[in-house]
């Protein structure tokens, strides 16, 4: 019952056109996690040219910065199967990574760009963005909320101190 929900949520998002790449790849996540991604492979093929096409570059409807889809992408696939994904995906979401490397961010993106730098093995081309990081942190041992959600009508950012520290930390 569950597949079928998520089924027409997906394809009502997309007969709409309201529709957030990171939502997709955190449901496609769920997906594979209960050996079910292959029940979504209209949705993957998006998501897949988003980040062939480097459709999140200036963020998506609903995450502000290019870095949460990255991250989120990065957990998807860890979740599915090496089977699951078009040989080239891995390799593409590696390069869209690197291209990442050394932009601007705030401590939300650059703690976001880093643990998916070390996931995916490529932490010591990181080391920059880690440096930035640091640097942000507070007296208190925290780091300022960076910008993470939007809200998709008006735009509007939020941040979460708390969020954005777990993540660096």
């Amino acid at each position: 019952e569950s597949v079928n929900y998520f089924r027409v949520i997906i394809k009502t998002l997309f007969l709409t056109s309201v529709l957030d790449p990171v939502v997709c790849v955190n449901v496609l996540a769920f997906f594979f996690r209960n050996g079910r991604g292959h029940e979504l492979s209209e949705t993957l093929s998006w998501v897949i040219s988003v980040l062939e096409h480097r459709g999140y570059a200036r963020g998506t409807l609903y995450y502000a910065t290019p870095d949460a889809f990255l991250f989120f992408f990065s957990r998807m696939l860890r979740a599915a199967p090496l089977d699951a994904m078009p040989p080239s995906t891995r390799a593409l979401f590696v390069q869209r990574v690197r291209e990442r490397l050394g932009a601007p961010g705030d401590a939300f993106e650059l703690s976001a760009r880093v643990l998916v730098a070390a996931e995916i093995g490529i932490g010591s081309s990181a080391r920059k963005d880690y440096s930035r990081l640091l640097e942000m942190q507070d007296t208190d041992g925290s780091w300022p909320a960076g910008w993470f959600y939007k809200y998709g009508s008006s735009g509007i950012l939020l941040g979460n101190q708390g969020l954005t520290t777990a993540m660096a930390a």
